[in-house]
């Protein structure tokens, strides 16, 4: 193996043992970040949860667009990017924030209610994530 040249000079066989091992840390860290973030997907944490949303969103586009409002007219009411608004109603934003939900819903002359109902705590194993472009998506028009 080729010593690498650093700040001018070579590394020590020391440094490079040293470099090489911090090297292995990182990709090893790498692997295990990324099997997290793919078992904990941000998100709705089940089928329901996920219909709800998308539903949610559903009839806030459907009132956007009673009321004849563009998604660039609606994004500047609510101040947050049109491309935030497109990305929610092609139901391409799985984890949007509350902020954008509740600015969306009063840019459409709607409020954003929230609330609590009786349910079985979660199962103790990996969370169920959903895949969205796999699935039909049912409109629902309240």
């Amino acid at each position: 193996m080729k010593e690498r040249i650093t700040r001018g000079r070579r590394l020590t066989s020391d440094e490079a043992a040293k470099y090489r091992t911090i090297r292995q840390q990182i990709e090893h860290e790498k692997v295990e970040i990324a099997r997290r973030l793919q078992s904990e997907a941000p998100g709705p944490g089940s089928w329901a949860d996920l219909h709800e949303l998308r539903s949610m969103v559903d009839s806030l586009r459907a009132e956007r667009e009673r009321r004849g409002l563009s998604r660039e007219t609606v994004a500047q009411r609510a101040g947050i990017k049109s491309q935030q608004i497109e990305h929610l109603e092609e139901h391409r934003d799985l984890n949007p924030p509350l902020s954008t939900l509740t600015r969306y819903a009063a840019a459409v002359g709607r409020h954003l209610m929230m609330g609590l109902a009786a349910g079985e705590p979660l199962p103790a194993g990996p969370a169920i994530t959903p895949a969205p472009m796999s699935t039909p998506t049912q409109a629902a028009h309240s």
